[in-house]
């Protein structure tokens, strides 16, 4: 009974758009690993984030970092909510990278004591792109 109250009173005070926060709504990939590549072969692969689990999901921004290599010849271009990998690789091997997107709900909701960035969260997934031989 007193986490209800707690809980109540905490959205009281800090008006209904913390419901977003408290509920922390987590981004997802569309997949969990990019398809391999063939060398010398024109490439291309993309991975969506989204936030399943609201009814809001186009409120939010999408911002994505990738630490790690890329083969010879690969890019990345993000457009909105998709990251999308293109080119002609270069070499072969295995090229080991994390990727990361961070969802924080858009200025829709203007308020001016919203905490924005109590309202992000991040999801991060070890990946592999793989430059195979034509077979």
């Amino acid at each position: 009974m007193t986490r209800i109250f707690l809980l109540l009173c905490s959205l009281l005070i800090t008006g209904c758009d913390a419901v977003n926060c408290i509920i922390n709504n987590h981004p997802e990939f569309s997949k969990n690993s990019v398809n391999s590549a063939t060398l010398n072969q024109v490439f291309e692969d993309s991975i969506r984030a989204s936030i399943s689990n609201s009814f809001e999901d186009l409120e939010y921004s999408y911002s994505f970092d990738l630490a790690g290599d890329l083969p010879e010849g690969i890019s990345y271009a993000v457009s909105g909510r998709t990251i999308t990998f293109t080119g002609t690789p270069t070499e072969l091997g295995d090229f080991p990278f994390k990727l990361s997107v961070t969802a924080t709900i858009s200025s829709t909701y203007p308020s001016e004591d919203d905490p924005e960035a109590l309202c992000s969260d991040t999801e991060s997934r070890e990946m592999v792109l793989s430059v195979v031989q034509r077979s």
